[in-house]
């Protein structure tokens, strides 16, 4: 395993946070999905972990409901989850949009 390298992965739902840590995983990665989205303390993130590397996915509302059906999921939470999450987009190393 790549001990020397932990990567923390963060996204809106759907983003294809657990596809990359799964791929990262089998080159020997030391990869997480760190849960910000889900907070209402938008520095948890730092407060909780010390990343090597972070990296932010990103996508769209329309292409998230297309990629995975979230039961009663709307466009304001996508958006509740877009705003916790913009402290830990001003750190990102790597940001990809979906």
């Amino acid at each position: 395993m790549k001990q020397q390298i932990k990567i923390d992965i963060v996204g809106p739902c759907t983003a294809g946070k657990s596809t990359l840590i799964t791929g990262l995983r089998m080159y020997g990665y030391q990869a997480r999905h760190i849960t910000q989205e889900h907070s209402y303390v938008l520095d948890m993130w730092k407060k909780l972990v010390n990343p090597g590397i972070l990296i932010y996915l990103d996508g769209s509302f329309n292409n998230s409901i297309k990629r995975k059906s979230l039961l009663q999921w709307t466009e304001a939470d996508y958006e509740t989850q877009v705003q916790r999450l913009s402290h830990t987009r001003t750190y990102v190393n790597i940001y990809k949009y979906r």
